[in-house]
């Protein structure tokens, strides 16, 4: 579980290093400022969400198989 876990947390922090890449590019090629804070918003909710999620689904599956 532990292993699937950092993978998990991997993968997540490398979306982010993604979005963070795009949402950088976005504002340097000059889209609206508001669209680039509600993108950044709506990824980080949905990120997290989605993480713990998934987190929490790994974990309940580890006690129950223990």
């Amino acid at each position: 579980m532990i292993d699937q876990l950092h993978i998990l947390t991997l993968a997540w922090v490398l979306v982010a290093a993604a979005i963070t890449a795009l949402l950088w590019r976005w504002t340097a090629d000059g889209v609206a400022p508001a669209r680039v804070a509600r993108t950044n918003l709506w990824s980080a909710v949905a990120g997290s969400l989605l993480y713990v999620a998934v987190a929490t689904a790994l974990i309940a599956n580890a006690a129950v198989r223990h």
